[in-house]
C-alpha cells in the first residue's frame, strides 16, 4: 500500500515535503509553534524510534462554532502520581513552509456553522437512501464551506475492523462522484497503529478505488506535532486522575495538503476509550502518532476502562474535543456517521445518518447508538460466548472488543468464550505483541505499578494500556479459541485456551443466535455474534459508570 502521502504533488504541497529528508521536517516558520507549559517544543526526533516530526499549522482561525467544552467533571482519585510517560523535548532548527488553507470559516456565519447539516433516522435506512446522502453532503459542503469546485478532497474511513459498517461502500460511493466532478481524491483508512491493509484488503472493503489513491496511516514516521493538550487541561478533565500532557501528533498529508474538503466516514457504537467510537477519534487515534496513542491510552486505563465506556463525553474525548478547537480549527472537514442495530433476522443494518461538522453530530449519533446498541441484564450472566470475525480480527489487541463490550454484563466467577478464528497474535505490532507475551493481561493496580518502573511499558504506553483493557481483573475467566495461537500461547498471557474446532463444533455460528442460547446438556449461554457492534452490562453497573459521564 503506499505510504499516506500521494504520488504526485497536484494536491499541493506533498512534493515539497517529499524532497527533505523526514529527519529534517521541523516548526513551520511561518506558524506559531506548539510549546508545553515549560516552553520547549515537542516532536523532536531523538533516540525514541517514534518518528514525530513537528510542523506548525497555519492561519488558525476560529473553529466553526462548535459546542463548549464539557464542565462540570466528576472528580475521581483513582490514582495520582503516575509516572510522566513522555521525556521532555528539546528544541531543533529547521523548517518547512505549510501550505495556506482556505479561509472560509472566517466568514461563515457562526448561526449556521454550529448545529448539525442534517441528519436521518428510521427503523432501517437502506443503501441508496445512504447514497442520496452522500451526494447531499457534497453539496452542501460545497455551500456551508464556500467550495468554488472540488480540486483536491481526502475521505477518511475506518479500517476493516469497522468493515461491517459498511463504510467501505460508503467510501467507493463518495470516491465516485467525486471523481466524475474531476476532483483528484485520496484515501487514508485510519489505522491507528493496526497494520495496514493490503491491495487486497483494499479491493475487498473500497472496491474500484485505485489502489495508488489509498494510502497508509504510519503511526511512527508519518506523523508530525501540531500541538499538546496541556497537562492542566487532562488533569481537570481526568479528576485528577492523569496528570501528563497529551502531544498531538497527525498525520503528515492530513495537516499538510491544502484539501478543499475532508470527509469522515465512520461507525458510532460504544469504545472503551472514548465512550463512542468514531468522531475526532479518527484524527486523534485513526491518523495519531506514537505519543498521542501512548498518553491518551493510558490515560484512559488510568482512569478506568468501565468508567468510560457507554458515555457520552469520556475524559479522553474531552481532551480530544480541546485538541481539535485549538489545533485543527481550520480544517475544512465534516463527518458523516451511521449507527446500526440488528433486524428481526439478526443482521446489522443502518438506522440512522449523521452529518455535521460539530460537536452535537457526533452528539446525537451518540445517543442513538446508546439507546440501540447497548443491551441492559438485570443479573449478571454467567457465561458468555462471543464470536470475532477472521476476516476482520487478527490479532487480540481488536478481538479483544469481544472482552472489552461485555465485561459489564458478567458475573464475578463468570467465562466469556472469544471464537477467533482469524487471530495469529497478540499485537497489531512487533513491539506490542512482545509487550503482552512478556507481561500478559494484567490487572489495572498491577500495571500501573509496573509502570513506574518498566522501561519498555513506559516506551509504548498504549500497548501497556491494553494490558489492562484485556484484563478481567480477576473477576471472571477469559477463554480464547483462536484460530492460530498455540495453548501455551494463550496460556502464557493469563487467558484459558479452547481448541478452536471444539468450541466451533459445541457453539456452531451456524446454529447459535444472538441473544439466550440453551445447550443440549443444558447450559445455558449468551451469544453475540458481533460484539465490536454494542455494549452489554447489567443496569447495576451502568449506573456506576454514570457518575464519570462529562457534561458537554
Amino acid at each position: 500500500m503506499p505510504s499516506a502521502a500521494p504520488t504526485d504533488a497536484a494536491c499541493g504541497w506533498v512534493g515539497a515535503l517529499e524532497q527533505r529528508p523526514a529527519g529534517e521536517l521541523a516548526v513551520g516558520e511561518a506558524a506559531g509553534v506548539a510549546l508545553d507549559q515549560h516552553g520547549h517544543r515537542h516532536g523532536e526526533r531523538r533516540d525514541r524510534g517514534d518518528g514525530a516530526q513537528e510542523i506548525g499549522l497555519a492561519h488558525h482561525l476560529p473553529r466553526r462554532a462548535r459546542a463548549a467544552q464539557a464542565h462540570d467533571e466528576v472528580a475521581v482519585d483513582l490514582v495520582r502520581g503516575v509516572v510522566q510517560p513522555f521525556p521532555e523535548q528539546t528544541d531543533r532548527p529547521g523548517g518547512v513552509p505549510v501550505p495556506p488553507r482556505a479561509r472560509r470559516r472566517a466568514t461563515a456565519d457562526p448561526d449556521t456553522v454550529q448545529h448539525m447539516w442534517f441528519q436521518h433516522e428510521s427503523r432501517f435506512v437502506d443503501r441508496p437512501q445512504i447514497e442520496a446522502m452522500c451526494q447531499r453532503l457534497l453539496v452542501e459542503a460545497r455551500e456551508r464551506l464556500q467550495i468554488g469546485r472540488y480540486q483536491c478532497v481526502l475521505l477518511l474511513p475506518p479500517d476493516l475492523t469497522r468493515a461491517h459498517s459498511g463504510a467501505g461502500w460508503i467510501t467507493e460511493h463518495l470516491y465516485r462522484l467525486l471523481d466524475a466532478e474531476g476532483a483528484e481524491v485520496h484515501v487514508i483508512p485510519t489505522l491507528g497503529q493496526h497494520v495496514p491493509h493490503t491491495p487486497e484488503e483494499n479491493r475487498w472493503m473500497f472496491g474500484s478505488i485505485p489502489e495508488e489513491r489509498i494510502h497508509a496511516h504510519h503511526w511512527k514516521t508519518g506523523v508530525t506535532n501540531v500541538g499538546t493538550v496541556p497537562a492542566d487541561v487532562v488533569r481537570e478533565k481526568t479528576g485528577g486522575a492523569v496528570d501528563w500532557e497529551i502531544p498531538v501528533d497527525l498525520n503528515i498529508m492530513l495537516v499538510t495538503e491544502p484539501w478543499d474538503l475532508v470527509i469522515n466516514i465512520g461507525h458510532v457504537v460504544p469504545h472503551e476509550v472514548l465512550g463512542f467510537a468514531n468522531h475526532n477519534k479518527n484524527y486523534f487515534i485513526g491518523l495519531g502518532g506514537k505519543r498521542t496513542l501512548g498518553a491518551s491510552h493510558m490515560a484512559s486505563a488510568v482512569y478506568g476502562i468501565e468508567n468510560n465506556l457507554g458515555n457520552l463525553l469520556t475524559p479522553v474525548r474531552a481532551c480530544f474535543n480541546y485538541a481539535e478547537e485549538h489545533f485543527l480549527a481550520d480544517l475544512p472537514d465534516v463527518y458523516l456517521q451511521v449507527v446500526m442495530d440488528y433486524d428481526d433476522g439478526g443482521r446489522l443494518r443502518h438506522t440512522g445518518v449523521y452529518v455535521g461538522d460539530d460537536l452535537e453530530t457526533y452528539l446525537a449519533a451518540a445517543r442513538a447508538s446508546r439507546e440501540q446498541n447497548i443491551t441492559v441484564f438485570d443479573e449478571p450472566v454467567r457465561k458468555v460466548v462471543a464470536v470475532m470475525q477472521a476476516d476482520e480480527f487478527r490479532a487480540t489487541w481488536v478481538a479483544n472488543k469481544a472482552v472489552y463490550r461485555t465485561r459489564m454484563a458478567i458475573a464475578d466467577g463468570g467465562e466469556l468464550l472469544v471464537i477467533a478464528p482469524g487471530v495469529e497474535r497478540f499485537g497489531e505490532q512487533p513491539e506490542v505483541d512482545a509487550l503482552i507475551r512478556k507481561y500478559g493481561y494484567l490487572s489495572q493496580a498491577e500495571v500501573i505499578d509496573l509502570y513506574r518502573t518498566e522501561a519498555d511499558m513506559q516506551d509504548i504506553p498504549h500497548g501497556t494500556a491494553h494490558l489492562v483493557h484485556g484484563s478481567a481483573e480477576g473477576r471472571f475467566t477469559i477463554t480464547y479459541a483462536p484460530g492460530m495461537l498455540s495453548r501455551a500461547e494463550i496460556e502464557s498471557v493469563g487467558y484459558r485456551y479452547l481448541d478452536l474446532a471444539e468450541a466451533q463444533r459445541r457453539y456452531d455460528p451456524e446454529v447459535m443466535t444472538d441473544g439466550w442460547n440453551t445447550m443440549p446438556d443444558g447450559e445455558e449461554v449468551f451469544y453475540i455474534s458481533t460484539p465490536s457492534a454494542g455494549l452489554w452490562a447489567t443496569r447495576e453497573k451502568l449506573e456506576q459508570r454514570a457518575g464519570h459521564e462529562l457534561h458537554p
